[in-house]
């Protein structure tokens, strides 16, 4: 596996073109709308919530209130999205973390780059693997802990669950444009059943 700035899939040396039988499957442009909207519906859901338990809140402290947060927000950008990217990379790789294993950085992002095929299903499964390894632990967490350590993790499964919009969000993208007997390559796809 790699760390490297800025990768791109490598559709070139995999052969992966429109004359080798790939079509696009993935278009920016049609999903960045969508994605914009959910962005806006989540920043407002977070707010409604902050007024809603505003008095369970304020039990706390406003700034404990604040440290918890800003802690939360602190883990989630150093230790949990990294984390969630290599848990892709497990699934895509099927454990196997080799040089197709670019784990990527830039532009405010992290995000993790196979070059190598999945199946439908594997990239389903790669989409909401993170979502539930994350709900999960910090469900347990908030369930098992008390006071301000537990408002912590309250925001830590808040924000986890927030950052994989784009995630979910993908799921039915890939069920509506990927075929279950296509492969997929980045944004293309091939189907096997030719």
């Amino acid at each position: 596996m790699k760390f490297q700035k800025k990768v791109q899939y490598d559709y070139e040396a995999n052969g992966i073109t429109e004359e080798n039988g790939f079509t696009k499957w993935y278009h920016w442009e049609k999903v960045k709308t969508p994605v914009r909207i959910l962005q806006y519906v989540f920043v407002v859901l977070f707010l409604v919530l902050g007024r809603v338990f505003k008095e369970e809140l304020s039990g706390y402290g406003k700034m404990n209130v604040v440290i918890a947060a800003l802690s939360a927000l602190l883990t989630l950008l150093v230790v949990v999205i990294p984390l969630h990217e290599l848990l892709h990379m497990l699934v895509m790789s099927k454990g196997k973390l080799d040089d197709r294993c670019i784990i990527t950085y830039g532009q405010g992002a992290v995000s993790a780059v196979y070059n190598g095929y999945m199946t439908r299903a594997q990239q389903i499964i790669c989409l909401f693997t993170p979502f539930l390894v994350f709900a999960v632990v910090f469900a347990l967490l908030v369930a098992f802990t008390g006071g301000l350590l537990r408002l912590y993790f309250i925001y830590l499964l808040i924000m986890s669950c927030i950052s994989s919009y784009t995630d979910i969000y993908m799921i039915f993208y890939v069920l509506r444009h990927v075929g279950c007997k296509d492969v997929i390559f980045g944004i293309y796809k091939k189907s096997l059943d030719i």
